[in-house]
């Protein structure tokens, strides 16, 4: 018998262009890149996708991955970086309050 684990993180792969947080349902996903890719994070508004404690993956395959922070959200990084580094580098973002997220992991 074949079983599932849900505590696995699937990985979704072969984005470019712009992927938009607060619209999508990413929490507990590994997002992977084909191509140059940013992630624009938007202000909650009702009833949000995201509770405080969510955490969405990352790992850079090609490129660039950035992040960008819309009015209204706090991205915090280490040294305000919002790249990510090396290619198969990965990185986490921490939903740590209404609209403000961690960014924890290899940065430029």
């Amino acid at each position: 018998e074949i079983t599932t684990d849900d505590t696995l993180i699937p990985t979704l792969s072969g984005f470019t262009g712009t992927l938009l947080i607060n619209f999508n349902d990413w929490r507990n996903h590994n997002i992977e890149n084909s191509g140059d890719l940013t992630i624009q994070i938007y202000p909650e508004f009702g009833n949000t996708l995201y509770p405080i404690g969510s955490q969405i993956f990352f790992t850079k395959k090609a490129e660039s991955l950035t992040f960008s922070a819309q009015p209204g959200v706090t991205i915090n990084s280490v040294d305000g970086l919002l790249e990510m580094g090396r290619i198969n580098c990965g990185a986490t973002l921490l939903k740590i309050g209404a609209n403000e997220w961690n960014l924890i992991g290899e940065l430029v």
